[in-house]
């Protein structure tokens, strides 16, 4: 029996019924306890009944509820109530693959389009094996293109079919689905079509490809590449030799807003129901999804994506991977500049994606409407602007918007309510100046002495504090339309020195877990704002590599695996190159290229006279392997997500 809106169950009160398949009914819900919205799957009585379903659906959801990972639709809740099993996942405002292709692109999605969501599910899929968990459904009706058309963009995989019988699986089923998921999506036709005569039958542009699908597709599992990451770079290397023209996007009536949340949630997991009874073992082709079934829906016909964008203002994802290299590159360098004539060369010759105002700066440029007309002439995306203002001892700007009191003594003077006022004066007064980006809050934790290396720059010494009032400041700048940047990750205020003037380790990571990273638990939570990392050493963790060029510092905070939600929002460096924790032991150009393979969005240094060789030596990284594509790719997608809104005339 379904449940009506306004209906209680679990724990959950019911706001719209969205769809139902075989054995389940999904539900628009908000959790009591929080008043958080989630897409709530409720299994019937007979399914949840079953033993045998039941004892698959019990260890595959004990898995998926572990799963954090930016590619995947975290699994918030599951129990049973009134003898019926359920699920609450992350709600995601955007549609299906399959329904972005049908509507969309009839012809097939662009090759860069197609490679990137490859990417992104193939980094879900190999984080899911290592997790001794098989997916077996891959299909386009089971990503998710969350927020193409509003300058989000982020790629998930849903519908762990929960309840399948999995014995004497092999992981590589996953792979061969995907792959034929990838030609579905490049072609709109089946994938058994490709089998009898390969893309170059009557689509003789992407015949580079297929090499690579017919390893992924062989019958003989064990010829198969060895993961589904080595499938998604062998296609993306293979696609650099695909010269076709895109597929246009077909123009679609405007979404009414009234019916866009009960959508999203929809397209988050209704998907899911209809296979999570199927109890049917993946055949070696896999046939093509029924057009009715791919994405049911209860949504009335006119519900429709937004038209296509004005040129230059492509889904961002999408726009930013399709970019020259060496454009690809650039944007992931943010650098100090002197002052407008260094900025402008800097943007015009090498089209940098930021530049970083500091005590050094000439700041005339900030009141006579240079920067402006700097920003106003970069390219390919828009010019990021950044400065350290963090009140106290770190002020750049006090001269043009006045002083500011220390974190520490705004925390122990004042309300968070009195700070958010303070941050959102200071931040409208930088954002008409043309600032975009803020590095502060500092949410370091610490007792130590105002003069040390964090000191008062930290708003106290409990974590709560810490988060309430950093919380305040970041919302200040948030309103005001600048991007807060929360640092240092993971936590630099029990460091044992001052990574400006030395190495630094921190703590074990078991005790920055109960100290330093519990502000991030709910900082990281309201977007837009982006983590700085340090030049920290962590025990057990980064070895003797500071956090900034440490993959498993990245991981630790995309994963969530530092006790909070996985972060997907764009992550920075520290400085680079003045600060000694990195130059006494590399140059510019290394520790860049080691920031951005650990997993750096961007790579921050303090000034412009590097630039030309980082780029250099970038591009080198790339063509000799050191440095993958879809690490790039990944990195330009967070920047070109952080620089939403877009232009004037892209509108929005």
């Amino acid at each position: 029996m379904a449940l009506a809106n306004g209906a209680t169950f679990a724990g959950f009160t019911i706001v719209d019924r969205l769809g139902a398949g075989r054995s389940s009914t999904v539900y628009l819900a908000e959790r009591q306890q929080d008043s958080r919205r989630v897409a709530l799957k409720v299994l019937d009585a007979d399914v949840s009944a079953d033993p045998q379903f039941r004892a698959q659906f019990d260890r595959d959801i004990e898995i998926a509820a572990r799963l954090r990972h930016p590619n995947i639709t975290a699994v918030l809740g599951h129990g049973e109530a009134d003898g019926r099993l359920w699920v609450a996942t992350e709600p995601v405002d955007g549609p299906g693959a399959a329904r972005l292709m049908r509507e969309r692109y009839p012809d097939g999605m662009p090759v860069t389009a197609v490679t990137t969501v490859v990417d992104g599910v193939a980094a879900a899929l190999d984080y899911t094996h290592e997790h001794q968990l098989v997916h077996r459904h891959v299909k386009p009706a089971n990503i998710l293109v969350a927020d193409p058309f509003s300058g989000g963009y982020r790629i998930l995989l849903t519908d762990f079919a929960t309840g399948r019988p999995r014995q004497n699986v092999s992981r590589r089923i996953d792979q061969y689905a995907l792959a034929a998921t990838a030609i579905n999506l490049l072609t709109n036709r089946a994938p058994g079509t490709y089998i009898e005569s390969g893309l170059a039958g009557d689509r003789p542009d992407l015949a580079p490809l297929d090499p690579v699908f017919a390893r992924a597709l062989s019958r003989n599992v064990a010829d198969r590449y060895p993961t589904c990451r080595a499938f998604a770079d062998a296609l993306r290397d293979a696609a650099t030799g695909v010269t076709t023209t895109t597929p246009a996007p077909q123009p679609a009536a405007p979404q009414p807003a009234n019916r866009r949340w009960a959508t999203a949630a929809l397209a988050a997991v209704v998907v899911a129901v209809l296979a999570v009874t199927g109890w049917v073992v993946l055949k070696p082709r896999l046939e093509p999804d029924p057009p009715a079934a791919q994405a049911p829906s209860a949504a009335p016909a006119n519900d429709q994506p937004p038209p296509p964008p004005p040129p230059g203002c492509e889904d961002p994802a999408i726009a930013a991977t399709a970019l020259p290299l060496r454009d690809k590159l650039a944007q992931l360098l943010m650098v100090g500049v002197t002052g407008a004539d260094d900025a402008r060369a800097v943007v015009a010759d090498h089209r940098v994606g930021g530049i970083f105002i500091g005590s050094w700066t000439d700041r005339s440029m900030l009141q006579n409407g240079e920067l402006r007309s700097i920003a106003d002439s970069a390219a390919p995306l828009p010019l990021a602007v950044s400065v350290d203002e963090e009140g106290g001892r770190v002020q750049r700007l006090s001269s043009l918007i006045g002083s500011q009191p220390s974190p520490r003594e705004l925390a122990a003077t004042m309300s968070p309510e009195q700070v958010y006022a303070i941050a959102l004066d200071r931040g409208r007064k930088m954002r008409e100046m043309g600032i975009t980006i803020d590095f502060a809050p500092v949410v370091d934790v610490t007792e130590a002495p105002d003069n040390t290396v964090i000191g008062d720059r930290s708003f106290g010494s409990d974590p709560q504090t810490v988060t309430a009032f950093a919380g305040a400041y970041a919302q200040g700048l948030r309103d005001a339309g600048l991007l807060p940047v929360l640092k240092h990750f993971p936590g630099h205020g029990h460091g044992s020195g001052d990574s400006h003037t030395g190495f630094v380790s921190t703590p074990a990571l078991d005790q920055l877990m109960a100290d330093d990273l519990i502000p991030y638990h709910t900082l990281t939570t309201v977007a837009p704002v982006a983590v700085m990392l340090g030049h920290l050493e962590v025990p057990g963790l980064t070895g003797t590599d500071p956090a900034s060029l440490s993959q498993p510092a990245y991981d630790l905070l995309r994963s969530g695996g530092y006790g909070g939600p996985p972060f997907t929002g764009p992550v920075f460096t520290d400085d680079l190159s003045s600060m000694a924790a990195i130059n006494q032991r590399y140059g510019v150009a290394e520790a860049v290229l080691r920031a951005l393979q650990a997993g750096a969005d961007v790579a921050l240094w303090i000034t412009t006279d590097e630039v030309p060789a980082v780029l250099d030596a970038l591009e080198q990284a790339v063509t000799t392997g050191q440095l993958s594509t879809a690490r790039v790719d990944d990195a330009v997608t967070h920047v070109a997500q952080m620089k939403s809104p877009r232009p004037p005339h892209c509108g929005g």
